[in-house]
């Protein structure tokens, strides 16, 4: 049962490793994307300018239907090494550099 639980945290890491890798990736492109300020601002005016012709109060009623679903904890003991993956915590440290660079 714990070899299970073992695996489990195991394709747990290999996931999160992958979302990092894309989230890396996002930041890169992001990095890399040449859109022009000039003409983004065109676009911020023109925006602005379409919204100051839009009412400013609308309103909405809206009937919402929530469902509430409980879960219930059960504890079970199991030996499960817990411990972050040296390729996921190289990740996250280039992450942490990539969105904080000012930060050593």
């Amino acid at each position: 049962m714990a070899n299970n639980k073992q695996e489990t945290v195991d394709t747990l890491y290999v996931k999160y490793q992958r979302t990092l890798e894309l989230l890396s990736n996002a930041l890169d492109q992001v990095d890399s994307t040449n859109a022009t300020i000039e003409e983004q601002s065109n676009t911020i005016a023109q925006l602005k300018a379409e919204l100051d012709l839009k009412p400013k109060e609308v309103e909405v009623e809206k009937v919402v239907e929530v469902e509430k679903e409980v879960e219930k904890i059960v504890e079970v003991e199991a030996d499960i090494d817990l411990t972050t993956p040296s390729r996921v915590a190289e990740l996250e440290a280039k992450l942490a550099k990539k969105l904080n660079p000012d930060v050593n």
